[in-house]
């Protein structure tokens, strides 16, 4: 990925400049988004919390937000979420794997989404988009209250997480 970012997502090519939700597909960018809203990873000093790091391990990247709070430093809600990328060049050159995995769901917008108290305002959003303005895929619940069910849900039956395949650069 190009841009492995704090506030939930990996984009690849340029940076999507917002951390504002916004509808897939958005934008010429291509993104795999586990929580695009204002996660705000600043901590007032906490080491257990706010937590966002990176694990390389051989064919996979492990990409883990960590109990973090959300825009403008607030901590009285948190969210725990993954994305865990598996290389498969044994299906072919640039395929991969991807699951997103929610642990902990309890707010859906900051300050800078018109929330408060982390609920309301423009809700947090989950999926992809192809970067190509015409073809990507939100998970269920994205941009409503109904996000915090990412938690609850699945796809790959187990609660919290959602498993894609990308052949040629797009999910099957």
């Amino acid at each position: 990925c190009g841009d492995r970012s704090t506030r939930g997502s990996a984009a690849r090519g340029a940076r999507r400049r917002t951390a504002h939700a916004a509808a897939c597909p958005s934008g010429p960018v291509p993104l795999i988004a586990a929580w695009v809203g204002d996660v705000d990873a600043r901590s007032d000093g906490r080491p257990a919390q706010n937590n966002v790091h990176w694990f390389v391990d051989g064919s996979r990247v492990i990409a883990t937000w960590h109990q973090v709070g959300y825009y403008s430093m607030h901590e009285d809600l948190l969210n725990s979420f993954q994305m865990v990328t598996t290389e498969r060049s044994d299906v072919a050159p640039g395929d991969f794997d991807r699951e997103l995995r929610y642990g902990q769901c309890e707010w859906t917008a900051g300050d800078a989404s018109g929330g408060t108290g982390g609920l309301g305002g423009s809700e947090a959003r989950a999926g992809f988009d192809a970067g190509d303005m015409s073809r990507g895929q939100e998970l269920p619940g994205s941009g409503t209250p109904a996000v915090l069910d990412l938690c609850t849900m699945g796809n790959a039956g187990t609660p919290g997480v959602w498993s894609f395949q990308f052949r040629d650069g797009l999910p099957l």
